[in-house]
């Protein structure tokens, strides 16, 4: 599991910022719950998604949002072992890049 942050704007709606708890298993399927807040209205919920990882690290992601029915894609490297990345959305009209890093086993 990998803590999340990421923050942007959504062209024409405005700002957005999230932090939450990302699972990605490996074989390419990740599932998270979120906290976000779009153009300053809270909104609290969960996706899931897939990604793919080139042997260099860099890869792409797709994130299935169910709350407003899109879907979101971006490009992503793995760094620290596995133990953080860093993202960006490559959709138009969305401004977005963000990190993860890896959760301590004890907390």
């Amino acid at each position: 599991d990998h803590g999340y942050s990421y923050s942007g704007t959504v062209i024409g709606v405005g700002p957005i910022a999230t932090t939450g708890l990302i699972s990605l298993d490996g074989p390419g399927n990740l599932a998270a719950t979120y906290v976000v807040s779009l153009n300053g209205v809270i909104l609290r919920g969960s996706f899931t998604g897939i990604y793919t990882v080139n042997p260099d690290g860099n890869g792409l992601f797709r994130l299935d949002l169910p709350r407003s029915g899109n879907s979101v894609n971006g490009r992503l490297v793995i760094l620290n072992n596995g133990n953080e990345t860093f993202f960006t959305c490559i959709d138009p009209g969305i401004a977005m890049t963000g990190f993860t890093k890896k959760v301590s086993p004890d907390q």
